[in-house]
């Protein structure tokens, strides 16, 4: 048989290939009488067992996290009243315990006796959701750090401002601060890139970094970092979130 003759053939085949490379499992929820039926991998998704017979919906949806529930009936009404496609992202517990974020695609289409089903898929979006995760937090601690800065730099400018004699003193005063605060920042950021076990690293020598252009110029101000336990060390546990590659686990 040619190509263009198992096309034609084999649709079913097709599909099911499909699904299987695209880590994808279908199911069929009757709404009329509440009763859904789905493959192998939607079964593996949710942890429900035997998911080929027929069964509540309601037993699926007790394997879905509480929060989602909601959420889930909500686009299922959608799909239903306005005619729209089905689509929502949801927690599913598994026969292990853990929990996995699932995404849903489908639509309702009607039998030839009018009967409402709603038609779709499942698959695995858990990776998607963690690297969402990531870059909110990233955000969160990026405008975190962002608004220190400004305030830092608003403190310099008033210490400068007091110590400066002219404006070219003042100017040299702010980028030898401003300069030495990027230094600071680029010793602490660069442990979390380090692929070493230890990520420590001492306090004295950053506050020696920050604290340069006093200690060199003077500026008028009496400034003395005394040497501190080489025992005492900033401990890698307390690093920026940003910098961190575990993620906490879902509920």
């Amino acid at each position: 048989m040619d190509a263009k003759g198992w096309l034609a053939s084999s649709a079913e085949e097709r599909y099911a290939l499909a699904l299987e490379l695209g880590g994808m499992g279908s199911f069929v929820w009757s709404l009329d009488d509440n009763m859904a039926v789905g493959d192998e991998c939607v079964g593996e998704l949710s942890g429900i067992a035997n998911p080929e017979r027929p069964k509540s919906a309601e037993e699926s949806l007790a394997r879905v996290h509480e929060d989602d529930v909601a959420n889930l009936r909500v686009a299922v009404d959608e799909a239903v009243e306005m005619n729209t496609d089905y689509a929502v992202d949801f927690r599913a517990k598994r026969q292990d315990g853990s929990w996995r974020w699932v995404t849903g695609r489908g639509r309702v289409v009607r039998t030839d006796e009018g009967r409402p089903q709603l038609v779709g898929v499942n698959w695995d979006v858990s990776h998607r959701k963690q690297q969402e995760e990531r870059l909110e937090l990233l955000a969160r601690e990026m405008n975190h750090r962002v608004k220190n800065a400004f305030a830092v730099m608003l403190a310099l400018i008033g210490l400068g401002s007091r110590s400066a004699t002219d404006v070219k003193s003042f100017t040299e005063t702010i980028k030898a601060q401003i300069q030495v605060m990027s230094d600071a920042h680029l010793v602490s950021a660069s442990l979390g890139f380090e692929k070493t076990s230890d990520h420590s690293f001492s306090v004295g020598n950053i506050a020696r970094i920050a604290l340069s252009p006093w200690l060199e110029h003077g500026a008028g101000y009496r400034v003395v970092v005394e040497d501190m336990n080489p025992g005492f060390r900033y401990p890698s546990s307390r690093r920026s979130p940003c910098c961190s590659t575990s993620s906490s686990p879902m509920p």
